[in-house]
């Protein structure tokens, strides 16, 4: 049995799609099972050992030449074509090479052709967001199909999943992870050293971050504790220049450091040196049903989290592992901090637990449930 993946979006990528794909990819052959990557090969280069297969050939070559500069609806429009017509000119012309494997999936139209198409393949598809229109429709044929097996990032994935769409087959628990190369011998820490640290981009998937509103509450903390440190890393290119006018404009710029993209090496580096990791993601329709997996690198770094307090992060974390703070009110995140910064015992036993907590999940045991039902079909 082969257990091919499959995206639509282009990899290599260090977007969180590609990397949680790229490790899962890894763990299924570190089990002795037969991988493939089928994706439209990114500008980035290859260096996996697993074998990869280029789809860009399948591209709508039309759509391709279609300028989407000065119209954001026909952006729109061209990309809901293209998520639905090239899985299905793919999986036409490489059905025989699914039949009897596994085809394992992150995208429900994909999933749904190759269900329609009758491919002859176990599908796994992995649902981090529950979907809307078109495509809650497609899963509500998906979760029928005899060979499919649905999973879910968080306990509340599963059980929504279960309730709204009742698939034919037990809806599997598959939460995000953090890669090996985190789980490094944490830093000895005596005492705090003020440098708060945010990993991210300022929008993902076109969504708030909360990055903006988070720097306006630091920017009024951060004047009153000149002592300090704000690190924002991995900012989008196009958002440093900006960025870093704001920290000039509000006389921060020895506070405020503004980093792009790194290596993975240099994250993890740079990751370590954080005395506070802050997840400062917004309630919002697409940050409920989220899992960050910078919540697990920063606590396998054993980095202290620092989290918006919401109910997302609530179904994730815990006091015994984290702090809160709520998000738009200056003085709850003055008073989380204050509590790291003054309570140095307490803050310390958070981190060292948060990063045992965090062990728990790693690849392995993120493929292993699939593997073990995929068994009995």
């Amino acid at each position: 049995m082969k257990c091919i993946f499959m995206l639509n979006s282009g990899y290599p990528t260090q977007k969180a799609y590609g990397v949680t794909t790229k490790y899962t990819v890894r763990a299924m052959d570190k089990l002795g099972i037969d991988v493939e990557l089928w994706a439209p090969k990114s500008d980035f280069p290859i260096s996996d050992s697993f074998v990869f297969v280029d789809t860009s050939k399948f591209e709508l070559r039309h759509l391709a030449i279609m300028s989407t500069k000065t119209s954001r609806v026909l952006a729109t429009v061209k990309f809901k074509i293209r998520e639905i017509i090239f899985p299905l000119r793919v999986l036409i012309s490489q059905k025989f090479k699914l039949i009897g494997n596994v085809l394992w999936v992150r995208d429900i139209p994909i999933a749904f052709w190759a269900v329609v198409l009758r491919t002859q393949s176990k599908v796994v598809l992995e649902i981090h967001h529950l979907p809307k229109g078109i495509q809650h429709m497609m899963l509500i044929i998906v979760a029928k199909g005899r060979l499919v097996q649905l999973t879910g990032i968080t306990s509340q994935h599963v059980r929504s999943l279960e309730e709204i769409f009742n698939p034919r087959n037990r809806v599997l628990l598959t939460p995000m992870a953090a890669p090996d190369e985190f789980y490094q011998e944490i830093r000895q820490r005596k005492h705090f050293n003020f440098n708060v640290g945010y990993v991210g981009k300022l929008l993902s998937s076109g969504n708030s971050n909360g990055i903006l509103e988070m720097l306006n509450e630091f920017t009024q903390l951060l004047h009153s504790k000149p002592a300090l440190k704000l690190t924002l890393i991995g900012i989008e290119d196009e958002s440093i220049s900006m960025l870093k006018e704001y920290s000039k404009s509000m006389k921060l710029e020895n506070q405020i450091e503004i980093v792009g993209h790194l290596s993975a090496n240099e994250l993890i580096n740079a990751m370590g040196n954080l005395d506070v990791g802050i997840i400062p993601y917004p309630i919002s329709l697409y940050n409920n049903w989220r899992f960050p997996i910078k919540i697990l690198e920063y606590a396998s770094l054993g980095v202290t989290l620092l989290a918006s307090d919401t109910p997302a992060h609530r179904r994730i974390l815990f006091e015994d592992i984290a702090y809160f703070y709520i998000p738009g009110q200056i003085d709850s995140l003055v008073k989380a901090l204050d509590s790291i910064i003054a309570d140095f015992e307490t803050s310390n036993a958070k981190r060292i637990s948060a990063r045992s907590w965090a062990e728990s999940f790693t690849y392995e045991a993120r493929v292993l449930p699939v593997v073990t039902a995929l068994k009995d079909f």
